[in-house]
């Protein structure tokens, strides 16, 4: 009886405590998404250059996953994603690129990423040891002569 009289007390409170989604935390997740400017350009027949600007992080990586996984399931021979413009890359992206490169080589399709001289992107992948997975270039043009000269991982045998 004390039992239900208090599971009475207590069911009115919770339910009167459930508030709606913070408008401040949504709000912060737009800005967030918002900060990752992505772009596609297919300088020639069977190359996509895929473009990444702003933070790569936990919220915003599933945007490239979805743009790399779509260029993935194509026609392309070579996919070129340029790193060199990222303000921030968090272990999310690096798991996105991971992934894309495992998908590229089930396909057949050339992976290479270009960092330029951005020190984010090759810090990053140089303490994870992606640097030894990858195939990197420091300009979109080196890669598309790499991979023409080397092929699809780089290496010139």
């Amino acid at each position: 009886m004390i039992v239900d009289a208090a599971a009475s007390l207590i069911q009115p409170l919770a339910d009167d405590q459930v508030s709606p989604p913070c408008p401040a935390s949504v709000a912060l997740r737009e800005a967030s998404a918002s900060t990752l400017r992505l772009s596609v350009e297919r300088p020639r027949r069977g190359t996509a250059v895929v473009t990444v600007r702003g933070e790569l992080d936990l919220l915003t990586a599933p945007r490239l996953a979805e743009m790399l996984g779509c260029r993935l399931r194509g026609t392309l021979r070579l996919l070129i994603v340029d790193l060199s413009g990222l303000d921030f890359l968090a272990a999310a992206g690096l798991s996105v690129l991971a992934s894309a490169r495992l998908r590229a080589e089930q396909h057949g399709i050339g992976l290479w990423v270009v960092t330029g001289s951005n020190h984010c992107v090759t810090r990053a992948l140089t303490a994870t040891g992606l640097d030894r997975e990858l195939s990197l270039s420091h300009t979109i043009g080196l890669a598309e002569r790499a991979h023409d000269h080397c092929g699809r991982r780089g290496a010139c045998v």
